[in-house]
C-alpha cells in the first residue's frame, strides 16, 4: 500500500492498529486461501507523488522511493497506489515553480509508476483521492477541479488492474466535496477510524485470486529483464 498520511493512518489512535491498511491484513490472515499474502504499509505522512520533501511535506517522492519501498520488497506481486492529494495541496501552499503541478502531471506520474510496476511483474491498483473541502489553508475550487480530474482518469482510463473508489465510499452524499461527518477525523482531510474501516471494506480481496501473480520462475525472468528500469 503506497501512499501518504491516509495510508500512514493519521486520524487513527496511536498503536491501535486501526489504519485502513490493518483491516485487509487481518482479513487475509483469516482466510486460509489468502493467508500467505502479507500487507506492507508504505505510507508516509506528508508524502507527495512527484516532488521530494519541502516543508511541510515529507520524504522522497513516491516516484523516487518506488523502487526501494515497492519493487525491491521480497515477493511483491501487487501494489495499491493512493497518492496525489498532497501534490494538489502543495500547489496552494508552496511558491516554487516545480511545486505548481497540474492534474495532467499527477496522471503522468501515476502512469510512470504503473509502467515500472508492470515491467517488474507487479499488478497495480489505484485508489481515488478523498474529498477535502473544509480544510484550512489549501482548499480552493481550482484544487478541487484537479482532484476531480485525477479521479475521473483513475476511474475511466483502464490504466490499472483494479480501482478502489475511496472517494465514493467516504464522501458526503449531500455535499460530495466533503468527507461524511461520521468518517471525518475533524480536520476534513484525514478519515477517523470509522472512515478507515470503510476504506478497508472497499478493497475487494477476491481480486488477489482473480489476478494471481506470475509463477516464481516467470517473475524472476521479468524482474531480471526489468532491473535496469528500477
Amino acid at each position: 500500500m503506497l501512499g501518504d498520511a491516509i495510508t500512514d493512518g493519521i486520524g487513527s489512535a496511536n498503536d491501535s492498529n486501526a489504519r485502513w491498511t490493518d483491516a485487509p491484513a487481518a482479513r487475509l490472515q483469516g482466510d486460509p486461501g489468502l493467508a500467505p499474502v502479507a500487507v506492507v504499509n508504505a505510507g508516509i505522512a506528508g508524502n507527495r507523488l512527484l516532488n521530494d520533501a519541502a516543508k511541510p511535506f515529507i520524504g522522497p517522492s513516491a516516484l523516487a522511493r518506488f523502487g526501494r519501498d515497492v519493487l525491491d520488497k521480497p515477493g511483491v506481486h501487487w501494489v495499491l497506489v493512493h497518492e496525489g492529494i498532497n501534490d494538489i495541496t502543495a500547489t496552494h501552499m508552496l511558491s516554487a515553480a516545480k511545486d505548481q503541478v497540474s492534474a495532467a502531471q499527477i496522471i503522468d506520474g501515476m502512469q510512470t509508476l504503473t509502467a515500472r510496476a508492470r515491467k517488474n511483474g507487479v499488478k497495480v491498483w489505484a485508489g481515488t483521492l478523498l474529498p477535502f473541502e473544509g480544510t484550512k489553508r489549501f482548499y480552493t475550487e481550482a484544487a478541487e477541479a484537479k482532484r476531480q480530474a485525477v479521479n475521473a482518469w483513475i476511474r475511466s482510463s483502464g490504466a490499472f488492474d483494479a480501482v478502489v473508489d475511496f472517494d465514493l465510499a467516504l464522501r458526503d452524499p449531500a455535499h460530495p466535496g466533503r468527507l461524511q461527518p461520521d468518517f471525518d477525523s475533524g480536520d476534513h482531510l484525514h478519515p477517523n477510524e470509522a472512515g478507515y474501516r470503510v476504506m478497508a471494506n472497499a478493497v475487494d480481496l477476491r481480486l488477489l485470486v482473480a489476478q494471481p501473480p506470475p509463477s516464481d520462475a516467470g517473475r524472476k525472468a521479468v524482474s531480471a529483464g526489468a532491473a535496469a528500469g528500477r
